[in-house]
């Protein structure tokens, strides 16, 4: 991949280095069945087809850059990598065949293998030059992490007893609600006499999220005491309920520092790699072949 050869069609140039419609074709070829695996019955749009196709070569120009650069810094790949990297390519296909024969059945020289797994290889030293492997230390975690504590730590969930009526039938039983209510009666009652005019109800054997079935904020019934009774009036509905217990299911700062630190290294990788390319990009020739590009975006 990446020859100069004038029987190909050569979408782009990167300082001097083609980028042919068969490159792009294969690594969009790539990026389609990596979504199809990851969700076999997705239905890709027309417009998110062509994202593909565009994401596949920009990645290529990205890679290009990169290898330029790496040249530039003088990052080299010696051959004992290359050959361990082959072995490992053809161990995946589990039997004993000569990589030759693994890459003819794909079309692929293995002069052009063995060309990409360089240019591979050499993408990813320098990517380790680039961006550090170890760049945010506890003291950084425990500031995030109080900062952003609500965003971070899941809500606490809830067991309730629970009716719903819709407007007319809250009107229609409005008075006996309210008697049940001011004489204490069980809870349990209430709903079994509103049953038969209730959109629905129940009464409560695990925790829910509030989220899942009642427009309630949080807050609200986080306030409220074990076994006490609320409302929620809607436009459209009426809903009773009767808390039972809450769950706590916070998280502490030791429970979730591991899982934050990778989130967090992940993010501020992504923003070094972004910024370390466009500044490559901002000062590389790149050049397109107006007509071939719209051969590959046909």
């Amino acid at each position: 991949m990446g020859k100069d050869t004038k029987e190909k069609v050569i979408i782009c140039a990167v300082n001097g280095y083609s980028i042919t419609l068969d490159d792009v074709e294969q690594t969009y070829q790539i990026f389609l069945d990596q979504v199809y695996k990851d969700d076999p019955e997705i239905m890709l749009t027309d417009e998110e087809k062509l994202n593909l196709l565009t994401d596949s070569l920009y990645t290529l120009i990205d890679e290009r850059l990169i290898y330029i650069d790496a040249q530039k810094n003088n990052i080299e790949v010696s051959e004992q990598e290359i050959l361990l990297e082959e072995d490992d390519f053809r161990k995946q296909f589990g039997q004993d065949l000569p990589l030759e024969v693994i890459l003819g059945d794909r079309n692929i020289s293995l002069e052009e293998f063995r060309e990409k797994l360089k240019m591979e290889l050499t993408i990813s030293k320098m990517l380790r030059l680039v961006i550090p492997q170890e760049h945010i230390d506890d003291s950084q975690l425990l500031n995030y992490y109080n900062e952003h504590k609500d965003e971070l730590v899941e809500q606490p969930s809830f067991k309730v007893n629970f009716v719903r009526l819709t407007r007319e039938n809250y009107i229609k039983n409005q008075k006996k609600i309210e008697d049940n209510l001011s004489s204490k009666k069980l809870f349990s009652e209430i709903i079994q006499s509103l049953k038969s005019d209730a959109v629905e109800s129940f009464t409560s054997d695990k925790f829910y999220y509030l989220r899942e079935f009642l427009e309630l904020e949080q807050e609200k019934i986080k306030n409220m005491k074990i076994g006490e009774i609320g409302f929620l009036n809607t436009e459209d509905y009426f809903s009773l309920f009767q808390l039972i217990d809450i769950k706590d299911n916070s998280r502490s700062f030791e429970q979730v520092k591991e899982e934050l630190k990778e989130t967090l290294e992940e993010a501020l990788n992504l923003e070094i790699y972004n910024n370390y390319v466009e500044t490559l990009f901002n000062e590389a020739r790149i050049e397109f072949d107006e007509k071939n590009c719209k051969l590959l975006f046909r």
